[in-house]
């Protein structure tokens, strides 16, 4: 072999292997990526300028800003709702009371938003909102938002997802839901007899009926808002049911 043939031949082995050795170190680096843990991040939005009282905590991801925008989503449209429907019920007010009634009112709108974590990896997180406010009504308000996201395919997981290939998912689902809903409210109120027509409505078997959950690997958490299946008096609800 020629002293030049012998030289190519070495520089071709010498980047085989630096090219080999660039494919590993990104391969490396990609799984390393994949296998680090998803840390939440808490972001606060704080204010107590009159009329207004805001606490609001959510969840947000370093490096995802598809999940990010879609938690800050939820967060910004209630905060507009909240703050357009309190300034609007303020100035129906002033319209109906005297000044020195308007004065002794003094009224204080708030929000507290808070959050629940389910699961929380590079598959998946999930996560359902807290909202009380008041927004100068008869009483506040308490209302629950979910986001369940799957981090992988950047898209929002639905509940027909975590009961894969179960057609009849949601009447499993409305019947558990009913039952320990009906046994929830009979222990809080004491009473043998509660209204199950109200119950059975607000758990039937509907998408929109189930759309505020939470999951787990073993668990997912329903949500149910004051309303939803019993007067404001008796509160909100959770059930918690077994995926399997």
């Amino acid at each position: 072999m020629s002293s030049k043939l012998f030289k190519k031949s070495i520089l071709f082995t010498m980047l085989i292997i630096v090219i080999g050795g660039l494919i590993v170190l990104l391969y490396l680096l990609s799984a390393k990526k994949q296998s680090s843990p998803v840390v939440i991040i808490e972001q606060k939005i704080m204010e107590t300028e009159k009329p207004f009282h805001i606490e609001i905590v959510y969840p947000s991801i370093p490096g995802r800003d598809d999940f990010n925008a879609k938690a800050k989503a939820i967060v910004d449209s209630q905060l507009y709702e909240f703050k357009k429907t309190s300034l609007e019920n303020d100035s129906l007010r002033q319209k109906t009371m005297t000044v020195e009634e308007y004065s002794k009112f003094n009224p204080t709108y708030y929000i507290s938003i808070t959050y629940d974590t389910g699961v929380v990896n590079n598959t998946a997180v999930s996560v359902v909102f807290r909202v009380e406010n008041y927004t100068g009504g008869a009483h506040g308000n308490r209302a629950f938002f979910a986001l369940n996201y799957n981090m992988k395919g950047k898209k929002e997981i639905s509940l027909a997802d975590i009961f894969p290939g179960q057609t009849n998912y949601l009447q499993k689902i409305s019947d558990f839901c009913i039952q320990d809903l009906i046994r929830q409210i009979k222990e809080l109120s004491g009473e043998i007899r509660i209204d199950e027509v109200w119950i059975r409505d607000g758990a039937s078997p509907k998408v929109e009926n189930f759309s505020k959950f939470l999951f787990d690997e073993k668990t997912v958490t329903f949500y149910f808002p004051p309303y939803q299946i019993a007067p404001y008096a008796l509160g909100d609800y959770k059930v918690v049911m077994q995926r399997e």
